[in-house]
């Protein structure tokens, strides 16, 4: 079966709009009073036609070929929110708001002053636009679990609990024996069924910003040593999407049942959030000493007639991950600073979608992605620099001054050695801003 036409299309937009009509959970008032309260979850509705779905669709091309037709890509939403207190509240509005397909939702708050009837979803300022979702602390949480492997005798159309629970398993003990709220991802069942792929709503202790909550993912990532849980999601305007899928005539939904509430021994997770912690330099720098630009550097860098706008912008990630180490590296912190750096920097030739791309989530995320994974290679390996014994002649004091002779010897090896792990520092800049400008030029 062909895609449905346009009239066809539009009928069903407006059949689908007027049920979403009804799906008012409080009043305008009422939720703009409570919209930053931890427990509010911010709901948004897309405002556009049939393209602006917020779910996929499965269909039959002329061939008999089942093709996917993807999310929407929607500007504008209309905002909702609604209170949600504990995890049973929770479950209660995620199972509602799921069936309407043009509905997802996002962890930001809606700002003072947006229209909450025609909404642009961003939580970055632009020159000509002010976020219309800000980052608040919310006491629930999404986890994403994308394609992990699928044990034998492990089949979710035969027994959907059973998959879950083996994924669950698969999370910190924090989350065993609590409550939750689960729901299959959308493709889940049409590509076989040799991974798994859902979605896990938790209520936790207490409110917890997208910063730890990103920590927390990363370090429960590098313990497992592969990707569980995806941190980009916790970002004021990430969508998170609930919609069930659509499966047009022909096509049956391989899954019995896609999403359910499992009631646990307790209705709230307590996380245990790693501590941000710098990695401070091994030896003091000498004051006259400053190696490469650094970090505030390649940011002023950032835009100026002999380096552009991309290379600066890598530069400036790596001396800062170099410096801080992957877990102390926050990217929404820094995208803050890179976004700041090329408002204030002149565009030169560059056209307006030029300098937006630079900008832009997908555009640093790579960056940032390339990067973690050459720096956790490079702490997998031993250090070069530091495993180089420099030989310095013996000071020529006499013999009965053997302290100021000692003394002299380690101030000049520790002034050796800081000076090579900053040059260390600066070249891997660098060196990860070429390699990355390689990579993306020779890409398939």
């Amino acid at each position: 079966m062909s895609p449905p036409n346009e009239n066809a299309r539009a009928g069903e937009q407006r059949a689908n709009q007027s049920k979403q009509s009804d799906y008012k959970i409080r009043s305008a008032e009422e939720q703009a009073k409570s919209c930053r309260d931890p427990g509010s979850i911010t709901f948004l509705q897309s405002t556009g036609d049939y393209r602006s779905r917020m779910a996929k669709r499965f269909y039959k091309d002329k061939f008999g070929k089942i093709k996917t037709e993807p999310y929407g890509r929607q500007k504008y939403f209309k905002v909702l929110t609604a209170l949600c207190h504990n995890i049973h509240a929770l479950a209660t509005q995620i199972s509602h708001a799921e069936k309407y397909p043009y509905v997802c939702v996002v962890r930001g708050a809606p700002a003072d002053g947006v229209d909450w009837k025609y909404a642009l979803r961003r939580s970055k300022s632009r020159k000509d636009a002010l976020p219309t979702l800000v980052d608040v602390p919310r006491s629930h949480m999404m986890i994403d679990i994308d394609k992990i492997p699928c044990p034998p005798a492990t089949d979710p159309a035969v027994d959907p609990v059973d998959a879950v629970l083996y994924v669950v398993g698969l999370l910190p003990p924090e989350f065993w024996d609590v409550s939750f709220f689960w729901q299959f991802s959308s493709s889940q069942g049409m590509n076989g069924s040799d991974t798994l792929s859902l979605h896990i709503w938790f209520y936790l202790d207490k409110p917890y910003t997208n910063a730890e909550l990103r920590r927390y993912a990363r370090t429960t990532n590098k313990s497992k040593g592969y990707k569980l849980i995806d941190p980009a999601l916790f970002e004021p305007a990430q969508v998170h999407y609930i919609a069930r899928p659509r499966f047009e005539e022909g096509i049956n939904d391989p899954l019995p049942v896609r999403s359910g509430f499992w009631p646990g021994l307790d209705d709230h997770a307590t996380l245990n959030i790693p501590t941000v912690g710098e990695r401070k330099p091994a030896y003091k720098a000498a004051a006259e000493y400053c190696p490469g630009l650094g970090y505030q550097g390649y940011l002023a860098s950032i835009g100026d007639d002999k380096n552009g706008f991309r290379k600066p912008i890598i530069s400036a990630i790596a001396s800062y991950v170099s410096t801080n180490g992957v877990e102390g590296t926050d990217k929404v912190a820094i995208k803050t600073d890179i976004r700041a750096a090329i408002d204030a920097a002149p565009c030169g030739n560059r056209s307006q979608e030029e300098i937006e791309r630079y900008a832009s989530d997908a555009f640093l995320d790579d960056i940032f992605e390339w990067i973690f994974d050459r720096e956790q290679e490079a702490a997998r390996m031993p250090d070069a620099v530091t495993s180089l014994l420099p030989y310095y002649p013996y000071p020529a004091y006499d013999n009965a001054d053997k302290n100021k002779a000692a003394a002299h010897m380690k101030e000049a090896i520790d002034d050796y050695v800081h000076k090579a792990v900053e040059k260390a520092v600066a070249a891997r800049a660098e060196r990860m801003a070429s390699e990355f400008d390689y990579c993306n030029d020779h890409a398939a």
